[in-house]
């Protein structure tokens, strides 16, 4: 999995919980450093923060999806403006909004494997 959070204390322990999930977590601090990392890891799931300097979740997700369209992507925000997330990112992006906790954060990644996993079946 891509985690990309430029708060090093959010990224950090986002991480920690998600190897607690189970996860193998490869870590960018922002999405020149991410895209940097798709020329060597193939994520099967990228989790974003929306908004960061410089590259918006928005724009970094657009980006991947240039270079391989195969990893789900999912949102973290704690942007108040629901609506003008949705409309950058589209009404369907999977969206967690911080604070989120460790249940929350397990179930909404299940749900997005599952359904990529569904939709690979078909």
């Amino acid at each position: 999995m891509l985690l990309v959070n430029d708060d090093a204390d959010v990224r950090s322990s986002t991480a920690n919980t998600l190897d607690a999930l189970g996860y193998t977590v490869v870590e960018a601090a922002n999405g020149t450093s991410a895209l940097a990392l798709l020329s060597s890891v193939s994520p099967d799931l990228a989790l974003l923060d929306y908004a960061m300097p410089e590259m918006s979740g928005a724009v970094l997700a657009k980006a991947i999806r240039a270079r391989t369209p195969t990893p789900p992507i999912v949102f973290a925000s704690g942007f108040a403006d629901t609506d003008a997330l949705r409309d950058a990112v589209g009404p369907d992006a999977p969206l967690l909004r911080k604070p989120f906790g460790a249940d929350e954060l397990g179930s909404t990644l299940a749900s997005v494997l599952m359904t990529r996993a569904a939709g690979q079946k078909q």
